[in-house]
């Protein structure tokens, strides 16, 4: 049996379960229940490396609120380094679910800042 490296979250019926993916990239759901579901993943955006000094940032603002449709390459959020305000841009297309940082408060490198919700493939 093939590894579950991380599970889709589907909706049917407005019911929500996970289904797992295998270690392929494949989703071994069975064909009758492909019809009527919309599954999607929650992709959990981590602070990138965007300081040459330093492991912490300040989040000032976010750029779009939680629900909007967002595209690859969007500016999101603001952040502040120690030498610098500049804008984070979203590395996926998907649906803006959760702010995890909080504006006016200090995150590190790595962090998960946002849960962007994105369909599955």
């Amino acid at each position: 049996m093939a590894k579950i490296l991380k599970e889709v979250l589907c909706l049917h019926n407005m019911e929500m379960f996970l289904w797992p993916i295998n270690s392929q990239g494949s989703n071994p759901r069975p064909a009758d229940t492909r019809k009527g579901r919309h599954c999607f993943m929650l992709y959990k955006f981590k602070m990138p490396d965007l300081s040459t000094t330093g492991d912490e940032v300040d989040v000032k603002q976010w750029l779009v609120n939680v629900g909007d449709r967002i595209t690859r390459g969007q500016a999101i959020l603001e952040i502040e380094t120690d030498k610098a305000v500049m804008e984070v841009e979203s590395p996926v297309e998907g649906v803006l679910r959760e702010w995890v940082a909080q504006p006016d408060t200090t995150v590190g490198v790595g962090t998960i800042i946002a849960h962007i919700e994105t369909e599955s493939r």
